[in-house]
């Protein structure tokens, strides 16, 4: 269930308070791709992906990747099934997820998978 706008400001959180760059970092996270998975397959250093999940934390007050995932999909930033989220992470236009050695996570996620 999405959490309104009106509750959102409420709770002091900015409506549209992820960048397409920090959503799509957060979307890779949560199909458990690690720090280095994510930098290739975007082509950015692993700093760069770093800085982009720490303000992720900060901005949802969460310090995991997981509370970061889950308060997402709680809000509505994140979709709660793998094949949105792959679209969502861009992969499935044009990046050859086999040639590159990247397994693809096709399972469904959701809060209970991720709190179990």
């Amino acid at each position: 269930m999405a959490v309104s706008r009106h509750v959102r400001a409420a709770n002091g959180l900015d409506l549209g308070y992820l960048t397409p760059r920090q959503r799509q970092v957060l979307a890779l996270a949560a199909l458990e791709y690690t720090t280095e998975d994510i930098a290739r397959l975007i082509d950015r250093e692993p700093k760069t992906i770093e800085s982009h999940l720490a303000a992720i934390y900060q901005k949802f007050h969460v310090h995991s990747r997981v509370g970061a995932v889950v308060k997402a999909m709680h809000l509505g930033e994140l979709p709660s099934d793998s094949d949105r989220l792959l679209k969502l992470a861009k992969l499935d236009e044009g990046i050859a997820r086999e040639n590159q050695g990247f397994p693809l996570r096709n399972f469904p996620i959701t809060v209970h998978n991720l709190l179990n």
